[in-house]
């Protein structure tokens, strides 16, 4: 029987659209994919949230490769990532109805220390969860086997007895490598909220 829940951040509680995070500071469809690749899909991005860089460093490197003229756009992409998460449909409503059940609930993200602006814009839902655990604040990413074991130990959980919900299989199989059973969230916690009223 599963006794704690964890769940990543990015599109499991707060769903992450680069289109739309985009769309909202460039209108060109190609500059859109130059920032996209150049930026949100960049070496960088990974050290951010591996707390290996900090956001001076980061823009400095990234905007070295784009053309001047797409800096300030660039620029605001990266500094308003977090105001443009929307919650994932149940998700508020799943982890309360966990709470209720004597549950204890984690988050386990791979994000950047901005991550704590996440938590002052959606204190009710962060104010939820008996432990947080960061990649930037660790110096460790999902799915490296240090982050699960920060987790675990911090908080004095038995694996067996956890249950992840993440985004991506690699994190799913790096969750299972470290004794935690869990599944690639779908987009939806819904379906549960359901077959709970049911049971």
């Amino acid at each position: 029987m599963y006794k704690n829940y964890i769940f990543d951040m990015g599109n499991v509680l707060l769903g992450f659209n680069d289109e739309r995070l985009l769309s909202a500071f460039l209108d060109d469809e190609n500059d859109k994919k130059l920032v996209e690749k150049e930026l949100i899909w960049s070496e960088e991005w990974q050290l951010g949230d591996k707390g290996l860089i900090d956001e001076n460093e980061f823009l400095t490197r990234v905007l070295s490769r784009l053309p001047e003229r797409l800096h300030e756009g660039a620029t605001k992409v990266y500094l308003n990532w977090h105001r443009l998460m929307d919650p994932i449909p149940g998700a508020l409503e799943y982890v309360k109805q966990l709470k209720r059940e004597g549950k204890r609930v984690y988050v386990l993200s791979n994000a950047p220390l901005r991550f704590s602006e996440l938590e002052k814009l959606y204190e009710e839902l962060f104010s939820l969860f008996d432990g947080i655990v960061v990649s930037a604040r660790e110096k460790s990413i999902k799915p490296e086997d240090k982050i699960y074991q920060v987790l675990l130990e911090r908080y004095n959980l038995n694996p067996e007895e956890c249950y992840f919900y993440d985004d991506l299989q690699c994190n799913i199989d790096g969750a299972k490598r470290n004794g935690i059973d869990g599944e690639v969230f779908k987009g939806s916690f819904l379906h549960l909220l359901k077959e709970n009223e049911n049971e």
